[in-house]
């Protein structure tokens, strides 16, 4: 896996706090989760791909906490843009 792909979704996920665990929460609270959603980057074709990882991968590791797919869209929409550019 490419330590870029990495260091943007990390990033993201840290700005996104979908499970709204800051500030109280370690700063790595999501790495497992982004190394995950990384890993699986290079296969994604579009923004809609990268939704649907978040939303896999999230769902894997909180269950019916996770988020619903929807609320995916925007972080995937700004892994997808920063990737591509």
């Amino acid at each position: 896996m490419d330590d870029w792909y990495f260091r943007i979704v990390d990033r993201c996920l840290l700005d996104w706090d979908v499970m709204q665990l800051f500030p109280g929460a370690p700063q790595d609270e999501y790495e497992a989760e982004a190394y995950a959603i990384a890993a699986r980057l290079p296969g994604c074709r579009c923004e809609s791909d990268v939704q649907q990882c978040l939303y896999e991968v999230f769902a894997a590791a909180f269950g019916e906490l996770a988020p619903e797919r929807d609320a995916c869209k925007k972080t995937a929409e700004r892994i997808w843009a920063e990737i591509k550019a």
